[in-house]
């Protein structure tokens, strides 16, 4: 693993952890968040994965312990941050809360339904540490919701979503499905993946056929 700081000044107040690999450019979204309209220092940490397999969550932890400031905000290696992505996060954190959830929108939209996007996920790096970090078995996959959903179980505050930490994700996502981390996850947190998961597919499928005149169909062959 290699490690890149750029910081804005002396005592930054959030350290942005970005994971990425050699052979993706980063330093397009290094250069927006270099433009963010924030008043106050924060600090741009980049940890190059140059492993043979997937290690990101490696990575974001190693960025995790390097950050020095109390609010850590993790993004992906290809989005665009607006200009008022570290400001709105800063405002947005007191005392209880030690953990944000942001808006997405660009090739995957996400409305805050208790998921969690990596890309748009700030903690209170001392609770994130205290609960043991990013969950390195789910590298690639879920890996952002059970890391979510533990700081929820285990940490001691608040977890809430805001509509206006807004992050931009770009027009094709590129996780890919593992069936073994979807089973794991459900597995270490039924009630939550039933409710979230299973609850939130379950609502999108019913606004695709309402959107199509089909659901009044659906909902008689189901009961």
């Amino acid at each position: 693993m290699q490690i890149e700081r750029w910081q804005s000044g002396s005592s930054p107040v959030i350290s942005v952890v970005i994971a990425t690999v050699p052979s993706t450019d980063h330093h397009e979204v290094v250069e927006r968040l270099k433009c963010q309209d924030f008043d106050k220092s924060w600090e741009v940490i980049v940890v190059v994965d140059d492993e043979p397999t997937d290690q990101r969550c490696k990575a974001r932890n190693i960025g995790l312990r390097e950050a020095n400031a109390d609010i850590v905000a993790h993004t992906d290696d290809d989005v665009s941050p607006p200009e008022t992505w570290l400001s709105t996060i800063h405002s947005a954190f007191d005392d209880d809360i030690i953990c944000i959830e942001g808006r997405v929108e660009g090739g995957l939209q996400y409305r805050g339904e208790g998921i969690y996007v990596g890309c748009n996920i700030a903690v209170c790096r001392s609770e994130a540490l205290r609960v043991g970090g990013w969950n390195e078995e789910y590298a690639g996959w879920r890996d952002d919701t059970e890391f979510g959903w533990r700081i929820e179980e285990e940490g001691k505050g608040q977890c809430i979503y805001r509509d206006d930490v807004l992050m931009r994700h770009p027009p094709t996502p590129r996780t890919g499905f593992r069936a073994d981390q979807e089973r794991a996850l459900r597995d270490k947190y039924p009630e939550k993946y039933r409710e979230r998961i299973l609850g939130t597919w379950r609502k999108r499928l019913l606004l695709f056929l309402q959107k199509r005149g089909w659901d009044q169909y659906v909902l008689k062959l189901l009961g």
